[in-house]
């Protein structure tokens, strides 16, 4: 019996400092929880790896942003909107999954995260706001909307570690405000790319393990809120730019040894 739960009680309490990682910063978890997965499961499919990811995305967004809107940090109106671009690029995102090789899936994410990861890194005045004129907010907001929301389909993780710090960096939120209303707009979309895998047939394979992992990031993505909001700005991206790194050069050599080595 022992061994039949083990298994299980393993991937909760994996998931819990996921869950803590991506309500702090807003980005869902699912960055870490991919290279997680394609890391244990070799053999698995593109698609029920991203189905598994998304599921736990969607769980840890919606427990994030029920967390934050107690403390009135999620700006509605710009997470519909992101949304509204999301959803249909999401769904696109997920059904493109179905045509990329394991291998290259994996090199490619590896490359993604590391890439990012560096120019988080290396560029200046992150916490800092940026004024943007009015009339640009809104196509901005929806241009973000719809890469994010293709990335989360494509590659099952919710593009919030790319949405929240371009909240800042372009939109000019504060960070906490932008890891607020990144979860909320995870919640929405990467739940609409869970139901196209469902839909699909992929998610039947990965529901147990999706179960799993949600128990732990509900209970991480609750503590991760409250820590947000005693974080300086500063350290939240600078620490999600180090993460990244570390995870992409991780999955990327794994994956580049296994196809060239």
């Amino acid at each position: 019996m022992l061994q039949l739960v083990a298994p299980w009680v393993g991937l909760t309490l994996l998931a819990i400092p996921i869950g803590v990682i991506g309500s702090l910063t807003g980005a869902g978890g699912g960055f870490l929880l991919v290279p997680v997965l394609l890391l244990l499961y070799p053999d698995e499919s593109v698609t029920i790896i991203t189905s598994i990811s998304l599921a736990v995305v969607a769980v840890n967004a919606a427990s994030g942003s029920v967390a934050f809107s107690r403390f009135h940090l999620i700006d509605y109106k710009a997470g519909l909107t992101l949304a509204l671009a999301g959803i249909p690029a999401a769904v696109l995102g997920v059904l493109a999954t179905r045509l990329v090789p394991r291998g290259t899936f994996d090199l490619v994410f590896g490359l993604l995260l590391t890439g990012f990861g560096v120019y988080l890194l290396a560029r200046r005045g992150l916490g800092k706001q940026t004024d943007r004129p009015a009339a640009l907010r809104a196509p901005l907001t929806l241009g973000l909307g719809s890469g994010t929301g293709l990335l989360s389909g494509l590659l099952g993780i919710g593009g919030g570690f790319l949405l929240a710090p371009l909240l800042i960096q372009i939109l000019g939120y504060p960070a906490i405000v932008a890891a607020a209303t990144s979860q909320f707009n995870l919640a929405i979309t990467a739940s609409a790319g869970t139901l196209t895998h469902i839909v699909g047939g992929e998610f039947d394979h990965g529901v147990r393990r999706s179960i799993a992992l949600s128990i732990g990031v509900l209970a991480g993505s609750q503590l991760g809120a409250r820590l947000a909001q005693r974080v300086r700005a500063e350290w939240i991206v600078r620490g999600l730019g180090v993460t990244l790194v570390l995870a992409g050069l991780r999955l990327s050599v794994a994956s580049a040894l296994v196809r060239f080595g």
